[in-house]
C-alpha cells in the first residue's frame, strides 16, 4: 500500500513525519514524504522517498511581514493568507 505524508513547516514539523514514515516503511508500506525543497536531503538520508512541495518555509518566515504577524500572535487568518500568497508563487 502507498502512503503519502504531507508536512508543511520547519524541521520540527517535518522530523516527526520522518519517524512515522520509517515506522510505516518497516511495516511494509511504500512511503512518500512531501515537503519543502530545503528538506530533500534530510528526508532522503533516512531512506524515504521525497516529493517537493515547492517553497522554503524558512525563507517565508524570515520575511518582515511574517515576523510581524508571528510576533502579534493573535489572529492566524492573515498569516494563512500570507502563506497562501507565498506558495502561489511556486504553483504552475
Amino acid at each position: 500500500m502507498k502512503v503519502t505524508i504531507l508536512s508543511v513547516g520547519s524541521r520540527g514539523d517535518v522530523q516527526p513525519y520522518i519517524a512515522l514514515g520509517l515506522g510505516l516503511q518497516a511495516a511494509g508500506y511504500d512511503v512518500l514524504l512531501a515537503t519543502h525543497s530545503n528538506f530533500e536531503d534530510f528526508v532522503i538520508s533516512y531512506g524515504l522517498r521525497f516529493q517537493n512541495l515547492g517553497g522554503d518555509m524558512r525563507t517565508m518566515v524570515e520575511t518582515e511581514a511574517s515576523r510581524q504577524m508571528i510576533a502579534k500572535g493573535t489572529n492566524p487568518f492573515p498569516f494563512i493568507l500570507h502563506l497562501k500568497a507565498f506558495f502561489e508563487e511556486f504553483s504552475d
